[in-house]
């Protein structure tokens, strides 16, 4: 994991103790519980595709099988619920619903999402046009966000924004278009992928050109009422 990947996990371990339960929610290979784990607090790892979870499992992680909309968990029994970039996967109201019930009273929500701004212009749309507009129907407006935990009983709801730059070789950008490296790109067809590869090597036609992008996360964090 890139080190701006493990500063969005000890930000949201910021203030919960040392041996505290979190639920990785969405938690794929478990880069983030890992460091969750080399930062004292015990994680548990949910996740519905079996391949990432066996990635998980090699580094002797807690991981269920299952889905966000439906937690086997019982109540109260983790102090965060984390989402990280997986808030947009199914019925996300059903997924915050269910993350405030296996949350104990005073426990935390903390989502990394990204910003409206950052779909609405990312970089990938730049050269594949329906990412964009797949990306703005996946992932939900943080305002509907905040106002379903509020509904749930969630309180001292903050958001906020945090800006990392990624800068790879046009050559390292091309490979991960063409692996579809984001699930969105999973989503376009193999001519769509075909043009914006061609577009892209048109406007950065040196492979070992290094192509700096901003990413644009935003936090949502809240608190379980009791």
């Amino acid at each position: 994991m890139r080190p701006e990947g493990e500063a969005r996990v000890r930000m949201a371990l910021t203030g919960l103790e040392r041996g505290a339960r979190v639920l990785d929610v969405g938690g794929g290979t478990g880069a983030h519980s890992a460091v969750m784990r080399a930062e004292g607090r015990l994680p548990v790892l949910i996740d519905p595709s079996l391949a990432q979870r066996q990635k998980a499992n090699k580094q002797d992680l807690i991981v269920v099988g299952g889905v966000s909309q439906l937690l086997p968990f019982a109540g109260d029994c983790f102090d965060m619920a984390y989402f990280h970039l997986s808030l947009h996967y199914g019925n996300w109201t059903k997924a915050l619903s269910e993350a405030v019930r296996v949350v104990r009273p005073g426990g935390r929500i903390w989502i990394w999402t990204f910003s409206r701004h950052y779909l609405a212009t990312s970089f990938a749309g730049q050269w594949f046009p329906s990412v964009h507009r797949h990306d703005l129907e996946r992932f939900p407006d943080v305002s509907d966000v905040i106002a379903h935990l509020q509904s749930v009983g969630v309180v001292e709801i903050e958001s906020r924004i945090s800006i990392e730059t990624v800068a790879r070789t046009a050559a390292e950008w091309e490979e991960r278009f063409r692996a579809r490296f984001v699930s969105t790109l999973q989503m376009i067809d193999d001519d769509e992928l075909e043009r914006g590869v061609r577009m892209f090597r048109g406007r950065h036609t040196q492979p070992d050109e290094t192509v700096a992008i901003d990413l644009e996360f935003e936090a949502i964090v809240g608190s379980v009422g009791g």
